[in-house]
């Protein structure tokens, strides 16, 4: 698992912004290599206004995060990831 994290990462942080990642990592915050990705001044989590613990992420580069967070439904054993998101001009 941590050398697919880590395979996805980097892949996210090779793309030029604006880039978006979204997807269930399977990993929480605490995560070593959560941590460092989170701890990029560069880096976004759209969810960090929901304060839940979650391993569904959205990450984005280059991007404004207006609103984001997690809504509970009935659909999945996952909340509902969203966000919304303004171009920095």
């Amino acid at each position: 698992h941590d050398e697919q994290l880590r395979a996805v990462i980097s892949l996210f942080l090779s793309l030029k912004p604006p880039t978006i990642l979204i997807g269930d990592l399977n990993t929480v915050s605490t995560d070593p290599a959560m941590k460092e990705i989170l701890s990029r001044p560069d880096v976004i989590d759209a969810l960090t206004p929901s304060k839940q613990s979650h391993i569904d992420w959205i990450l984005a580069r280059g991007l404004r995060c207006r609103t984001g967070g997690l809504i509970d439904t009935e659909a999945s054993d996952h909340p509902a990831a969203i966000a919304v998101f303004d171009q920095i001009d």
